[in-house]
């Protein structure tokens, strides 16, 4: 028989989904204030929806719990959230803004996948784990900004797809450049220049 998993309602299908409450069309969703995860799956394909709120105190993002939320155009991670799962926000094609803080450490493999609205992405100084593909074909990226000082763990996929320059700390460019996991993308690495600079 056809296993289906009560927790999961939306893992078995790669349609998108209009997601309704009372009969009302959802395209803004708000998690509330002390709710520490969001579980796999959440939102996965819920294409209509626009906003979502990200509560303080939020812990981690599950796996692909918004992969496939075409109309997603923003996304403001909170600053306790130290682990975004794998596909986490994977075929968002809308978003065109990502805003990471300090204090997210790792973000899974496949994360921002095909964003392609992404036009510049900038990856937290608390930052130490950038997951395989974490934004493989984000071909609209303009810049990559990594404000880590220690090179983050990281692999020759991660930024596959797109060919712009990766900024990183002014005292950390030859480390990133040498480093084993970053040097395929070593040509793209320049130092990010201080406020003021031309």
């Amino acid at each position: 028989g056809d296993m289906v998993d009560s927790n999961s309602p939306l893992r078995s299908t790669s349609k998108p989904v209009h997601v309704f409450v009372a009969g009302k069309e959802i395209t803004s969703v708000s998690f509330a204030e002390g709710r520490t995860t969001i579980p796999a799956y959440t939102l996965r394909n819920c294409a209509y929806i626009k906003t979502i709120s990200l509560p303080k105190g939020l812990k981690s993002i599950g796996y692909s719990a918004f992969s496939g939320c075409t109309g997603l155009e923003r996304v403001d991670i909170p600053s306790t959230v130290t682990t975004i799962e794998d596909y986490c926000f994977e075929k968002c094609s809308s978003l065109t803004k990502v805003i990471l803080s300090e204090g997210n450490v790792s973000i899974g493999r496949y994360a921002f996948q095909s964003d392609y609205s992404l036009t510049s992405f900038e990856f937290p100084a608390s930052i130490k784990t950038i997951g395989h593909h974490c934004l493989y074909g984000c071909k609209g990226l303009t810049s990559i900004t990594v404000k880590a000082i220690d090179v983050p763990q990281g692999d020759d996929g991660m930024f596959l797809g797109s060919n712009c320059p990766i900024y990183v700390p002014e005292e950390s460019v030859e480390a990133y450049k040498t480093s084993e996991q970053w040097k395929n993308f070593a040509n793209r690495i320049l130092p990010i220049m201080a406020e003021g600079d031309d």
